[in-house]
């Protein structure tokens, strides 16, 4: 919420080219001095954290869920116990940063049935894509074809699980 409060105002000040990074929560504005603005997931397989997939994002914001880099602190509000999920991380591209978060947690979240509508929906929608990373370190990515969002994945070190570069279709 308050990444995308902070992008309004420095709208409301002229400002056009911005990148706001609170957390691992980024909303990104126009253009960086070398061009669109690159941003690096980090690979929660090695948990070293080097960089797993470049991003490319022009006027969007990405949200990452998962308990790989602060543990176990998404609560399953039925039955107030941490989520088991069946991903390391979910990471959502999206018009806003707070719709970004919201839908990278509850797709985390959400149990199989109500996780697989959600991605569903995310894959159709237009502007939404999503990289879902499984607890073996494969990367599914969704959306992507409609999405202005440009991402790159491939391992950063020879002790990745995953061995080839991977170009996700745009």
């Amino acid at each position: 919420y308050i990444v995308d409060r902070m992008a309004e105002r420095l709208t409301t000040l002229d400002w056009h080219d911005f990148l706001i990074n609170a957390g691992g929560d980024i909303r990104a504005s126009g253009t960086s001095p070398e061009g669109p603005w690159l941003i690096t997931l980090l690979d929660p397989v090695e948990s070293h954290f080097e960089g797993h997939c470049l991003i490319t994002l022009v006027n969007q914001g990405i949200a990452t869920s998962g308990d790989y880099a602060r543990g176990a602190h998404i609560i399953d509000p039925r039955n107030g116990q941490a989520v088991e999920a069946d991903w390391l991380a979910i990471s959502v591209v999206a018009p806003d940063t707070e719709t970004a978060d919201a839908l990278a947690t509850a797709a985390y979240a959400s149990e199989q049935t109500a996780r697989d509508s959600l991605l569903r929906w995310i894959r159709q929608d237009t502007g939404l894509s999503a990289i879902l990373v499984d607890p073996d370190g494969h990367l599914t990515s969704l959306g992507l074809s409609d999405s202005t969002a440009e991402i790159t994945c491939q391992p950063l070190n020879d002790n990745s699980k995953n061995n080839n570069s991977m170009e996700f279709p745009r």
